[in-house]
């Protein structure tokens, strides 16, 4: 798409799941719902050459939402065996041009989910700003509302403050990029 559209696709990729580190590799992976922890190179996919792939594509704009944990807990703040509770600091993961990146949690706190909001809390809270701005919000507003929001109640629910992490490239405006 991106090369049929020469610049002017716009992609957007949102995903919400369960995420791994691997102890080894130090690389975070999205698991698919048939992902083998034990075996995350093979199973999983690697959002470091996710986004290595994307960064290639010339496009208006590449957005990448991933609502997942990369601490080895699932979103109840269950331990995920492969781990067994123990954080790994992942390698940092990159953006270039027109790609932004935003990541439920950092590497140190979970990213939850509750069975109130019917959701993990980062995608509720972005659905909520969206839905209340009628689509008119800017990826900037949905995202600053969902970050903070997501602190708050995250303190609040489990008593540990879950960050929202944002990579991209300072010459990208997230006030223009509109849902």
């Amino acid at each position: 798409i991106a090369d049929v559209y020469e610049g002017d696709a716009s992609i957007v990729i949102y995903y919400s799941g369960l995420g791994m580190t691997d102890a080894t590799t130090k690389e975070k992976y999205i698991l698919p719902t048939d992902a083998n922890a034990s075996a995350l190179g093979v199973t999983g996919v690697s959002v470091s050459e996710l986004m290595g792939t994307l960064n290639t594509l010339k496009t208006k704009q590449t957005i990448v939402i991933i609502d997942a944990s990369f601490t080895g807990m699932d979103k109840s703040g269950q331990t995920l065996a492969q781990n067994r509770g123990v954080a790994i600091a992942s390698k940092p993961v990159k953006t270039e041009g027109n790609t932004f990146l935003c990541l439920g949690s950092d590497d140190v706190v979970s990213a939850y989910s509750s069975k109130e909001y019917a959701h993990s809390l980062f995608t509720y809270a972005l659905l909520d700003k969206i839905q209340d701005s009628k689509g008119k919000c800017s990826l900037n507003d949905a995202i600053s509302h969902a970050t903070n929001w997501v602190k708050r109640e995250s303190l609040k629910l489990y008593n540990k403050v879950q960050k929202p992490v944002i990579i991209s490239n300072e010459g990208l405006n997230l006030q223009n990029i509109k849902f």
